[in-house]
C-alpha cells in the first residue's frame, strides 16, 4: 500500500502589515494581462462632453450630502453604534498629538472622524483638532509639528502614502473648508497639486489601474480636483486628469475583470474600491450622471456579488487569495460601505452591501473608517441579505470559482482559482483549491504575507532542476494565459476546468526563452452536493483530476494539500478532523509512491520562493509525487466531506478506454485521460453497479454522443461514441442516468 508524504509546516511569523509594505516588487517586465491599458498622454480636449463647472464655495461637496449629514445627526441623537464608535475616536484624537500611524493612515482617519464630529455637534474643539491633523498630513511625517513631511513623505514607498496625504486629505479639506484660513487653503492646494503632479511623473504603476498604488493616486487627483475647483484655478486641471484616467485607463482595465474580484486580494481592495466608489458618488453628483459612471464600470456593482460568495459559511471569514497580514481572513466592512454609498439606493446591490457591512462590522478594524460608516449606515435603510439564490459564482477576471452546498451556516464551501497574473501581492497559486465546512477550515491556504511560493498553496509543484523555472518547484509570473475556461452548475453538481500550464512558463517566454518544462497543467473539479450515506448534517463530495504534461520524463511533479491539522493516514486515505467537521481524502492516482519526509518550512530571501505559514494559523503540507519516467502525469483525488466521526463511504477508482475516474456512494465522475476533447471521440469506462449517476466532463461543448451500457462482471461498462441523441452541455459535461446498468 502507498504511504502519503506528510510535510509539516511550522507556524510562521508574519511581518505585520506596517513592516511588510516596502517597495512593491514585480519580477521582470509586466505581462500584457497585468497592465491591460498602456499609459496615454493627456488629450488636447475632453474625450466626452465637458463636466459641469463647480462654482466657488458650496462645501462640503464630497460625499457629505445634506441627507447623509441629517441621518448622521439623527444617529447621534439616538446614540447609535456607528456614532458612538466615531465619537469615541474623536475624543481620543482630540485629546493628544497622536502619531501618524502607517504612512498617515491614523491622521487621515482622525481628521475625517473629527470633521464629522464637528459637522454634527458644532463643537469647535473638534474642528481645531481636525484641522491640525489635516495640516499634519501634508506637512509632517510621524509626529504633529515635526515639519518632516510634505512631498518627501508622499514619495516614500513609491507614493503609497498619497492615498492618505492626498486622497483622504482632500476630502477633509472639503469638509473643513469653512474652518480653514485662506493661507491654509492655498497651502493645501499647493500640496495637492504637487503630490498629484509628482506621482503622475514618478509614482509607481501610473499606467496600471489594477493596482492599489495607482488607485491612491487616482483618488488624490479626483477628490482634490473636485474639492478645489471653483476655489483654486488648478482644481479644474486635477479634475481633468482624473476624468481622463477614468475614461482611457480605468474603464478599459476593469472591463477585463468580469466578476468583481480584485487580483491583489481584498486586504488591498479597500483603496481601489474607495477611490472608484467615491469618484462615482462625487463626480456623478457634480455631473448629474452617477448611473452613467456605474454603467461604464460594472465591476463596482459585481464586487458585491463576489464578496457575498467569497464569504465563508460562518458569515465572518472570506476567501483569502493573495497577500493577507493575518489569517483567517475576514470580510472587510470598508469596501461594502463604499459600494453601499456609491450605488443608488434603488439598486439591490446597495442594500446588499449595507446588510453585509452591518453584519460583519468590527470595531477594531485596522482602518476603522468610522466617518464612512456614519454617513452610509442610515438606520432608515433595512438592507437586504444577499445570501439567497444560486450557490456558486465564477469571477472570470481572476479565474475564481466559489461554490457551496447551501446558504446556511453549516454549509460545505469550496473554491478554486486559475487566472492570469495581474500584479503585486498576487501569489503563485494557480490551480489552488480550498474546502470549508461550517466554521471549520479543512483544506486551507496558509500562505503568509510575502510568502508567494506555490509550496504555500494547494497546486502542483514541478522539479525541473531549474532548467527553465526560475523558482522551481514553484510557478512563475509570466503565464498570462492561465484561465478557467469551463464551468457550470447544473442539478446539484458544479464542474469546472482550470487551465494553468502557462503559470509554469519561464521568464521571457517565448521570445527569448522558448523552452518550457510544463507543456500542460489542467485541473478538473467536480463538486457534488448529493448527501453522503452515513453523514450527519452537511455532507458533499469533491473530485479533482489533474493532468500534467512535462517536456522531459526526468522532471518531477508533486501534488500538494495543506490542512490545519496533521492528517490521519492509512494507506491511500488521509482523514482530516477539524472541530465538528471531517474530510476523508482518497488518492486513487498515483497508485503507489513511497513517502518522503521534508523540512517543515523552506526559507528564501525572495518572496517568490518563500514558504511561511501566516500568523494566526497552523498548517501541515501533504505531498504526493508521481513516478518519474514519463512525460504524462495524472493525479486523482476524492474528498468526502462530512461531520467529524461520520463513517463516510469509500471511493473507488474507475478505469476504462481513454477515460478514468472515481465512484463514491451512487455517483461516478469520469474524465477523458488525454484531456478535454477537441472533437467528439469514443471513450468507455467500468463503474460499480451501484453508481446510478455518471457525470462525464471534458467533452466537446454541444457535441452529440451515443451512450450504451452493459454489465461486465460485477461492474457496469458505459461507452460513449461520437454522434447520437445526447448533447454535452456548453461546458462539455454529460450527466447520464445508468441505474441498474441501464441507460435511462
Amino acid at each position: 500500500m502507498r504511504r502519503v508524504a506528510v510535510v509539516a509546516s511550522s507556524l510562521g511569523c508574519v511581518a505585520g502589515l506596517v513592516a511588510c509594505h516596502g517597495h512593491e516588487l514585480w519580477p521582470g517586465p509586466t505581462p500584457e494581462a497585468a497592465s491591460p491599458v498602456a499609459a496615454q498622454p493627456m488629450p488636447p480636449s475632453e474625450p466626452d462632453p465637458a463636466p459641469v463647472p463647480l462654482g466657488s464655495g458650496g462645501h462640503p461637496r464630497l460625499l457629505l450630502t445634506s441627507d447623509r449629514l441629517r441621518a448622521a445627526v439623527d444617529d447621534a441623537k439616538r446614540g447609535g453604534p456607528a456614532w458612538n464608535s466615531l465619537l469615541t475616536n474623536c475624543r481620543a484624537m482630540a485629546a493628544g498629538k497622536n502619531d501618524s500611524g502607517y504612512q498617515g493612515d491614523q491622521w487621515a482617519a482622525g481628521a475625517l472622524d473629527l470633521a464629522m464630529c464637528w459637522r454634527v455637534r458644532h463643537d469647535e474643539s473638534y474642528a481645531h483638532a481636525a484641522v491640525a491633523y489635516l495640516m499634519a498630513l501634508v506637512d509632517d511625517h510621524e509626529n504633529v509639528g515635526d515639519h518632516l513631511g510634505g512631498l518627501p513623505a508622499v514619495q516614500e514607498n513609491d507614493g503609497y502614502p498619497i492615498r492618505y496625504r492626498g486622497f483622504f486629505a482632500a476630502i477633509a479639506y472639503d469638509w473643513l473648508f469653512d474652518e480653514l484660513t485662506p493661507a491654509q487653503r492655498k497651502h493645501l492646494a499647493d500640496r495637492f497639486v504637487d503630490f498629484c503632479h509628482w506621482y503622475r511623473k514618478d509614482g509607481y504603476k501610473t499606467d496600471d489601474p489594477i493596482s492599489n498604488h495607482y488607485m491612491g493616486y487616482f483618488g488624490a487627483c479626483a477628490m482634490s480636483g473636485l474639492a478645489l475647483e471653483g476655489d483654486d484655478a488648478r482644481g479644474e486641471g486635477l479634475r481633468q486628469i482624473a476624468r481622463v484616467m477614468w475614461k482611457t485607463q480605468i474603464v478599459p482595465a476593469y472591463a477585463k475583470l468580469p466578476g468583481g474580484d480584485f487580483p491583489e486580494g481584498w486586504q488591498y481592495a479597500r483603496t481601489p474600491v474607495a477611490a472608484l466608489a467615491f469618484y462615482v458618488d462625487a463626480e456623478g453628483r457634480a455631473r448629474g450622471d452617477a448611473k452613467k459612471l456605474l454603467t461604464e464600470l460594472p465591476w463596482l456593482d459585481a464586487t458585491v456579488a463576489f464578496q457575498t460568495h467569497a464569504l465563508l459559511p460562518d458569515g465572518v471569514h472570506q476567501w483569502d487569495s493573495a497577500d493577507w497580514s493575518h489569517k483567517p481572513a475576514v470580510l472587510l466592512p470598508e469596501t461594502l460601505f463604499c459600494t453601499a454609498l456609491a450605488l443608488p439606493t434603488d439598486d439591490p446591490r446597495s442594500g446588499e452591501s449595507l446588510f453585509l457591512a452591518r453584519s460583519i462590522h468590527v470595531a477594531d478594524s485596522d482602518l476603522n473608517w468610522n466617518w464612512l460608516r456614519v454617513i452610509t449606515d442610515d438606520v432608515r435603510r433595512k438592507g437586504t441579505d444577499p445570501r439567497t439564490g444560486p450557490t456558486s459564482y465564477v469571477a472570470h477576471g481572476t479565474g475564481t470559482l466559489l461554490a457551496r452546498t447551501a446558504w446556511d451556516a453549516n454549509a460545505a464551501w469550496i473554491a478554486m482559482n486559475s487566472g492570469p497574473p495581474w500584479g503585486d501581492h498576487q501569489h503563485l497559486d494557480q490551480g489552488h483549491f480550498e474546502i470549508v465546512r461550517g466554521s471549520d477550515a479543512l483544506v486551507i491556504d496558509p500562505g503568509d504575507y510575502d510568502s508567494y511560493s506555490t509550496m504555500s498553496h494547494n497546486s502542483i509543484l514541478i522539479d525541473d532542476h531549474k532548467e527553465n523555472l526560475r523558482w522551481a518547484p514553484n510557478q512563475g509570473f509570466w503565464g498570462k494565459d492561465a484561465s478557467l475556461p469551463r464551468s457550470e452548475d447544473v442539478n446539484g453538481v458544479v464542474v469546472a476546468e482550470a487551465d494553468f500550464g502557462a503559470a509554469y512558463n519561464p521568464q521571457d517566454y517565448p521570445q527569448d526563452h522558448p523552452a518550457r518544462s510544463v507543456l500542460r497543467a489542467e485541473r478538473e473539479l467536480v463538486f457534488s452536493r448529493a448527501r453522503l450515506t452515513g453523514a450527519h448534517g452537511t455532507s458533499a463530495r469533491l473530485v479533482l483530476y489533474d493532468r500534467v504534461t512535462l517536456s522531459k520524463p526526468a522532471y518531477g511533479a508533486t501534488w500538494e494539500m495543506h490542512t490545519p491539522v496533521v492528517p490521519i493516514v492509512s494507506g491511500n486515505v488521509a482523514t482530516v478532523n477539524v472541530g465538528k467537521s471531517s474530510v476523508v481524502v482518497t488518492t486513487l492516482v498515483p497508485v503507489a509512491k513511497s513517502a518522503q519526509l521534508k523540512e517543515p518550512t523552506v526559507h528564501f530571501e525572495d518572496m517568490f520562493q518563500q514558504n511561511d505559514v501566516a500568523e494566526g494559523i497552523a498548517s501541515t503540507r501533504t505531498e504526493e509525487e508521481s513516478a518519474r519516467g514519463g512525460i504524462e502525469r495524472r493525479f486523482l483525488h476524492v474528498f468526502a466531506i462530512g461531520a467529524s466521526g461520520d463513517a463516510l463511504p469509500a471511493a473507488t477508482h474507475i478505469d476504462g478506454e481513454g477515460a478514468e475516474g472515481a465512484a463514491i456512494d451512487g455517483e461516478a465522475y469520469v474524465f477523458p485521460i488525454a484531456g478535454p476533447q477537441k472533437t467528439a471521440s469514443a471513450i468507455a469506462w467500468r463503474a460499480p453497479l451501484s453508481a446510478g449517476k455518471h457525470v462525464v466532463t471534458g467533452l466537446v461543448p454541444g457535441a452529440r454522443y451515443g451512450v450504451s451500457a452493459a454489465k461486465d462482471g460485477d461492474l457496469c461498462r458505459v461507452a460513449l461514441k461520437a454522434g447520437g441523441t445526447r448533447a454535452a452541455s456548453g461546458a462539455g459535461v454529460l450527466a447520464i442516468d445508468v441505474r441498474d446498468c441501464v441507460v435511462r
